[in-house]
């Protein structure tokens, strides 16, 4: 399955919106099904946006599931943000490697 988050979440900078994320990659997960997430170079990830959805995602179902289920499809800039982002998170919060 693929999601243009821009189509489906509006405006990312709420933890709402991240929450809506969330939902979907658990669903996602669930059904043992993989998201692909078409993330526009302009889009914006704000901290509570990532929290809220990749964060809860990781506390929750942890780092393999992640893997397992989200694929990220951006520009090369929103790439590695969202990379860091994991990686950090993943150090802090001592979620299984």
């Amino acid at each position: 399955m693929s999601i243009d988050l821009e189509k489906v979440i509006p405006n990312p900078s709420s933890n709402e919106a991240g929450e809506t994320l969330f939902s979907l990659l658990e669903e996602a997960c669930n059904n043992n099904k993989t998201i692909t997430l078409k993330i526009p170079a302009t889009f914006p990830l704000s901290p509570s946006f990532l929290n809220a959805s990749f964060g809860f995602f990781l506390d929750k179902y942890g780092k393999e599931s992640f893997k397992r289920t989200v694929k990220i499809l951006a520009s090369k800039a929103q790439f590695e943000r969202i990379s860091d982002y994991l990686i950090k998170y993943i150090q802090t919060q001592n979620i299984p490697v």
